[in-house]
């Protein structure tokens, strides 16, 4: 931002917040009328314009990874009952997928039947969507689609997924910059 006034007389300025919680330590800082928020994180820095009332706490605006862990598998058991479910490993299967692609203040996953019996996982912010599709055990589709439409990428995993299968890297890269331009978060409730 450029000054507004001259230098050495008082203007705009930010005031620092120290968040710990249960993932990393965080330091954000914030303009004084409350439109600019910059963030540091383990792997990056993050500088927005917000429209966020800047008196919500923190903890709602980045969730920690526990948090939206604690929500997805809520989400997972109230699917698994209205489904019917006889077996719990598709749930389980889909947990330990959002597990290895969620970071903390990452989007809120919506999580529905895929009107096919199996689950579908979406994150959905400004356009752009990354979605995991379970229809059986060995076709689990993963896809990013950006804001214009494109398809960034569509991957098909089995249940024997592992961290390091590219799919899962594209998901978690994909992801965390969806995350990046949320201004929002649905609430974890």
């Amino acid at each position: 931002m450029p000054p507004t006034k001259p230098v050495g007389q008082p203007g705009p300025g930010f005031e620092l917040q120290f968040v710990h919680g249960t993932g990393s330590t965080r330091l954000w800082a914030v303009s004084d009328d409350g439109s600019w928020l910059a963030q540091t994180q383990d792997d990056r820095l993050l500088v927005q314009s917000t429209a966020l009332s800047l008196d919500v706490e923190p903890s709602t605006i980045y969730r920690s990874r526990r948090a939206l862990l604690t929500y997805s598998v809520a989400r997972l058991r109230e699917l698994a009952r209205r489904q019917g479910a006889r077996h719990q490993e598709p749930y389980a299967v889909v947990l330990r997928l959002i597990d290895a692609i969620i970071g903390v203040g990452s989007a809120t996953p919506q999580i529905a039947d895929n009107g096919e019996g199996g689950i579908e996982v979406l994150w959905l912010v400004n356009g752009a969507s990354l979605t995991i599709d379970y229809e059986d055990e060995f076709e689990i589709l993963v896809e990013g689609v950006a804001a214009d439409g494109t398809r960034a990428f569509a991957h098909t995993l089995t249940r024997y997924w592992t961290r390091a299968d590219s799919t899962v890297v594209d998901a978690k890269r994909f992801l965390a910059t969806l995350s990046a331009s949320v201004a929002r978060p649905l609430p974890l409730s």
